[in-house]
Parts: structure tokens; sequence; C-alpha cells
């Protein structure tokens, strides 16, 4: 428990730190007034709309479980989405929601028409600044997250592939907290692709394995690649 608080703490520590920096840092930028004509502000505009920043990325994802966590779990693919909101004229602030998910292990049986499937699987909602650091074709960014992530473990069961049943042996959530990095490179005038890599602390959880409840840290390494619009 007293982890948890100092790692909270230290957590907003960084978020503040950083949205103050980077606040200084757009003010240090911002060039001093000056009067335009209407045909040099309408250049501006235009510009500006040029570099606009991407605000929604789609990607997929390689999760690779590292510590405790990699001795019960593979490495396997999943995807993630989210948007970004910024919070100052010159875009290099944005507060960052997403969200994403993977499926750590599955098996199926079948019997007379009847299928039972058991999925284990982790969804994780993050939010957070990011900071982007520069303009122009490629731009790098670092940001940090908080939220929570869930570990669950599910039996369906098919006829003739229509599900008739659905039963949740296990779920556990978890506080979660991450920092990644990653940088955007422009392939057209409104798509970036995105590619970069987290680290996600899910703490201890407690997961289904083979009939067995497993209960270790689940810590994972994110990478991503994608598009941003």
């Amino acid at each position: 428990m007293i982890f948890k608080k100092l790692l909270v703490i230290s957590l907003l520590f960084l978020i503040s730190t950083l949205l103050v920096y980077a606040e200084k840092h757009v003010e240090e930028a911002e060039p001093a007034p000056a009067e335009v004509s209407d045909a040099q502000e309408a250049d501006t505009s235009d510009a500006t709309a040029k570099t606009s920043r991407p605000k929604i990325g789609i990607h997929g994802v390689g999760f690779t479980p590292i510590g405790e966590f990699s001795d019960s779990a593979d490495s396997t693919l999943g995807f993630s989405a989210g948007y970004r909101y910024f919070l100052d004229k010159k875009e290099f602030i944005a507060l960052y929601a997403g969200f994403g998910a993977t499926n750590y292990a599955s098996e199926s049986e079948k019997f007379l028409g009847f299928e039972w499937t058991t999925a284990t699987n982790m969804f994780f909602l993050e939010v957070g600044p990011q900071i982007h650091l520069g303009s122009g074709p490629v731009v790098p960014y670092i940001y940090v997250g908080v939220g929570f992530t869930r570990f669950s473990t599910t039996t369906t069961l098919n006829l003739n592939d229509e599900e008739i049943d659905s039963e949740t042996h296990a779920s556990d959530y978890n506080p979660a907290f991450s920092v990644g990095a990653g940088c955007y490179i422009r392939v057209s005038k409104h798509y970036y692709l995105d590619a970069g890599v987290t680290y996600q602390h899910n703490g201890t959880m407690t997961r289904l394995i083979d009939d067995e409840e497993i209960t270790s840290e689940a810590n994972v390494v994110r990478f991503h690649v994608g598009v941003s619009f």
C-alpha cells in the first residue's frame, strides 16, 4: 500500500514537471506579436493546417511480458487506439487517452457441434500528458499515463457457431501506469506513421492458467506501430 502511494505521488510529480517544462518551452518559442496583412495571415493559417498534429491513432501492438510475468506468459499481439486533445495553439502539449487489448491464451474443444473456447485476455485504459519534442516531418514524443488493467479468463459455449452461454472464471483489476516514447513520421498531408515503445506497470495480478490461479507481477513492454491522423 505504501509503495502504491509513493508511486502515485511520484507519477503526479512527473506529470506536473512535464507540463510546466512544456508550457515554458512553448511560451519561449512563441514569437512576439506583430501586425500582419490578410494575405500573410491566410498563408500562416495554411501552413498551420499543413503541419497539424495527428489526433487519432490506431496501432498493432506487441506485448512482451517482463519479470515474473514472463515465467507464465509469452509475447503476444494485440491492438491499441487513442485520441489526443491539444492544450496549446502550437500543439506541443496534448492530453492523451487510449485503450488496448490482447489475448494471452486460448484453447478450444469440440463435441457434436458444440465448441467450448477458453480465453485469457488483458485490457487496459490510460490517460495522461503527451509532449511533442519538435516539429516537421519527424516528430518525437514522450508521454506518461495512469489508468487500470484488467485480466479475465472466460469460457464461451457455441453451438453451430452461435454463442449460447458464457462464463467468466477469473477477473482481476489493478491500477496501472505507463511511460513511453515514440515518433510520428509524416507520410502525407494528413497521415503519419506512428511507432514507439511503452513500459506498462500493472502490479500484482491474479490470472487463471491451466485451471490454476497464479498471482504475480504482470508488467509488460509494449511495442506499437500504426497510423495516426
